[in-house]
């Protein structure tokens, strides 16, 4: 593989060499990524931070030790798209070389990873791109007040028109506030959109997204996610959110 690709976009030689890695396995702790990838275990910490940063590493919690994952390495391509001053051929290279890259990060899937954790504006961008290619024809979203607009002001309407292109209808249950009712108006303009308001009673404080058998918990003034990815689980919170709706 070109690694020189990699290092066109922005990422350091360790960058690939642990995002590469993590490519091919299953979440490892952060001491055996060290001795993998022949790294001073100091400088492993300030690697996956960076790499979490960009939307291209997350984190599971087992038994209060952190375990790391790559992203999909679908993720590179909306990394090329945040990047300031883009460059067109950088992103057709990446598009080339994807296909290259899911191989390697399919190998290890048949292993279910139930829960996993993204930190910061980019990692719960990585939810979103998730929502785009699972080929969904719904998502179901409890948005609390809308805080979200707050924290990606740029990305949600291209992210929107991306689902709208993709027929993908939402339904949201927004907090019935001042700030949630802004955000509802502006979402009922969109097609393919419904929206209804919580009772005071029901107001919450996260954003709780529901689609395919995955369910992702967002606390936006951090901000950071938790994603569980389990049918019983999500089937559960589906159910709940039908019978907000209906009433």
């Amino acid at each position: 593989m070109d690694e020189e690709i990699l290092l066109k976009i922005g990422l350091t030689k360790n960058e690939i060499k642990v995002y590469l890695m993590l490519l091919k396995n299953e979440p490892l702790l952060a001491g055996r990524i060290a001795k993998l990838t022949y790294l001073n275990r100091s400088h492993i910490y300030d690697i996956l931070k960076s790499l979490i940063e960009k939307g291209l590493v997350s984190f599971i919690i087992k038994a209060n030790r952190k375990y790391f994952k790559s992203a999909s390495p679908e993720r590179l391509s909306a990394y090329i798209e945040e990047k300031e001053g883009k460059i067109k051929e950088e992103k057709q290279i990446i598009q080339n070389l994807i296909p290259e890259l899911l191989k390697i990060y399919t190998t290890h899937k048949d292993k279910k990873i139930e829960a996993y954790i993204y930190e910061g504006k980019k990692g719960i961008m990585t939810i979103f791109e998730d929502i785009l290619k699972s080929d969904v024809k719904e998502w179901l979203a409890i948005a609390s007040s809308g805080k979200a607009p707050q924290q990606l002001p740029f990305y949600l309407p291209h992210f929107h028109k991306k689902r709208i292109k993709s027929k993908i209808n939402l339904k949201v249950l927004i907090n019935d506030d001042k700030e949630g009712k802004e955000r509802g108006k502006e979402l009922s303009k969109m097609t393919l959109t419904q929206v209804k308001y919580l009772p005071s009673k029901f107001i919450t404080p996260i954003s709780i997204y529901i689609y395919n058998n995955k369910t992702a918990f967002i606390i936006w003034n951090l901000p950071i996610a938790l994603m569980i990815e389990n049918k019983e689980t999500t089937d559960s919170f589906r159910d709940h959110f039908e019978v907000l709706w209906k009433s």
